[in-house]
């Protein structure tokens, strides 16, 4: 009887020992998602991304988040430990995905490894559809450019004149505009937008400038070391002069040559627009000042 008895409890203390390994393999993932806009009450934000029950980039069905209050949304799930989880934050459409700038929130389709019971945090700056709408003219969005010698990537926007499809043979100069997220975004998180795609589009359409392209250029967390002097700074203006400036020379109709090639910025901006041509005037005609939203 005892023997048996010994037995019941070993099987007992297996059963509970095996239950716990089985169990500590499942994590759970909390996404929290703060938006600086209120979501319309017919809108519902929805986790896309590549697990089941994120729908597998595919079914918007899946991955609903809960909203919490008009600024915070809240998603939770378990998965096994050691999964590699890729996610992307939308509104229920890939027509309405959400945007990262400033450089302050890392964008969760960077893929992560789960090990603990974690809560991810995320702070979208804007909306992919208010974004473009928001824009007078042609724009292209170029996610997560890098550079070897920086240490944070960074969004690139292009800004294409009235006539840029229009005219297939016709080249344009370019402005090379530092703290991209200001230029045209409405809902800024950093200084408001400059609207610099309608005052660029109202004095081109009146005649009072030639046509040109602008590419806007995100900060990030580095922005005050690369907006200045500093080795890191060099290293912004090397990005630009043998990173950027070549892949949009190569991508679109520019007039590359030192004359048609210029830089601008707002505060820092400024700074390091002004380091570029004095450094480097064989690549960069002129530079321009920001102040309260007109260029000087």
């Amino acid at each position: 009887m005892k023997l048996k008895f010994g037995y019941i409890l070993l099987s007992m203390f297996l059963t509970l020992l095996l239950s716990r390994h089985v169990c500590a393999q499942n994590i759970q993932v909390t996404i929290k998602v703060v938006v600086l806009q209120k979501i319309p009450k017919t809108d519902s934000l929805v986790i896309m991304g590549n697990q089941e029950s994120f729908g597998n980039w595919f079914d918007f069905g899946k991955g609903k988040m809960t909203r919490q209050d008009d600024t915070t949304w809240s998603y939770s799930s378990t998965f096994p430990v050691n999964t590699s989880l890729e996610f992307q934050v939308t509104r229920g459409s890939w027509y309405k995905t959400a945007l990262y700038t400033y450089g302050r929130f890392e964008p969760p389709r960077v893929p992560f490894i789960v090990k603990k019971d974690t809560v991810v945090t995320i702070r979208p700056a804007n909306w992919n559809d208010l974004f473009n709408r928001s824009i007078t003219g042609a724009i292209k969005y170029y996610h997560n450019f890098e550079d070897h010698n920086l240490k944070y990537t960074r969004d690139v926007m292009v800004w294409l004149p009235p006539s840029y499809y229009k005219s297939p043979n016709k080249r344009y100069p370019v402005l090379y505009v530092h703290d991209g997220q200001n230029v045209f975004a409405p809902n800024s998180v950093y200084s408001g937008e400059w609207r610099m795609d309608e005052t660029a589009d109202s004095l081109i359409k009146a005649g009072k400038t030639e046509e040109f392209i602008i590419v806007a250029i995100n900060n990030t967390k580095d922005r005050w070391v690369e907006y200045s002097g500093t080795p890191e700074g060099m290293a912004y203006i090397n990005f630009i002069i043998h990173n950027l400036k070549p892949f949009i020379d190569a991508n679109y109709r520019t007039k590359p040559d030192r004359n048609n090639t210029a830089a601008i910025g707002s505060s820092m901006g400024g700074l390091i627009s002004f380091y570029m041509v004095w450094l480097y005037p064989e690549v960069f005609f002129q530079s321009g000042l920001l102040v309260q939203r007109f260029c000087l």
